[in-house]
């Protein structure tokens, strides 16, 4: 089943026949930088999943066990003072402009590098017969005593020469699209419903960032409208058969994207040379 919150409908009007050419798509390498952070914040905890490219390895030394740091050349220090300093100022999470967060590490060890869609970041699977890249990876647990309002996710004391590709998520919701680490980041949290918890740089808001968003696009014979909605939202207007459920079941999927379609298709008038058009194709994904 489909989560209500993070589905997005998309509703293409073709208002004049000819070919749909693919839209200009805004790309960031952030996915495939050398050390990738993912950022889980829940009721009751942040977890942070690591993965270390080798390049990077040293900007993480004081993360690493004994053996490995010992073996980088490290003045000797016990892992649990190196921790320490790690969590608190290394790549540390903090309530607002607090103190740090104190966490914990839960696993670590070798791993194959995951490789990533190039536009979404998603996870994809390794070619047969190709032999992967392998990355340290780390997962990171630090506790939360309440639900804060913002969180500040610090990367100011690592190297300028790692590089960190990261993204957050809320209760399961992407706060961002995949992009580097800065200094600092702080994420205004809402609990309430977390497709509205953003960063306060522009530069991390999601691509589709608003519950409803419209597109025109002129091109020669052809004038398309294109509308990416929030279920959730379109609940408000028009009755998607929604109430009371917290997730989409399968069987009413195809009857929610046509009632979408028709109230959209209604409600988004499009004039050409002062001529009320009506789309000649309707075309929904989710």
């Amino acid at each position: 089943m489909a989560p209500i919150l993070p589905l997005l409908l998309w509703l293409v009007l073709v208002l004049l026949p000819g070919g749909a050419d693919a839209d200009a798509i805004v790309r960031s390498q952030a996915m495939h930088a050398s050390t990738i952070a993912e950022y889980a914040i829940e009721e009751g905890g942040v977890s942070l999943d690591l993965e270390i490219g080798p390049g990077d390895i040293e900007a993480f030394a004081n993360l690493l066990p004994d053996e490995l740091y010992e073996r980088l050349g490290g003045d000797p220090r016990p892992w649990s003072e190196r921790l320490a300093t790690f969590f608190e100022n290394d790549l540390r999470i903090a309530v607002g402009e607090g103190a740090p967060l104190i966490g914990q590490v839960v696993d670590m060890g070798a791993r194959p590098r995951v490789r990533r869609d190039d536009v979404t970041g998603e996870p994809l699977p390794v070619p047969e017969g190709e032999q992967p890249e392998m990355a340290l990876f780390a997962r990171l647990h630090y506790p939360l005593p309440e639900r804060p309002e913002s969180l500040t996710l610090f990367g100011a004391r690592l190297p300028k020469t790692a590089s960190v590709g990261f993204v957050a998520y809320h209760e399961g919701i992407p706060i961002n699209d995949f992009r580097y680490l800065t200094a600092s980041q702080t994420v205004s949290l809402d609990w309430g419903d977390p497709w509205y918890s953003h960063f306060g740089i522009r530069a991390l808001r999601r691509q589709y960032d608003s519950p409803v968003s419209g597109f025109i696009y002129v091109e020669p014979y052809e004038v398309r409208k294109e509308i990416v909605a929030r279920p959730r939202d379109l609940q408000h207007w028009v009755d998607l058969g929604l109430e009371g459920l917290t997730t989409i079941p399968v069987e009413i999927q195809d009857r929610l994207k046509r009632r979408a379609a028709e109230f959209l298709r209604v409600h988004q008038i499009v004039e050409i040379d002062g001529q009320r058009m009506a789309p000649l194709e309707v075309m929904t994904y989710a």
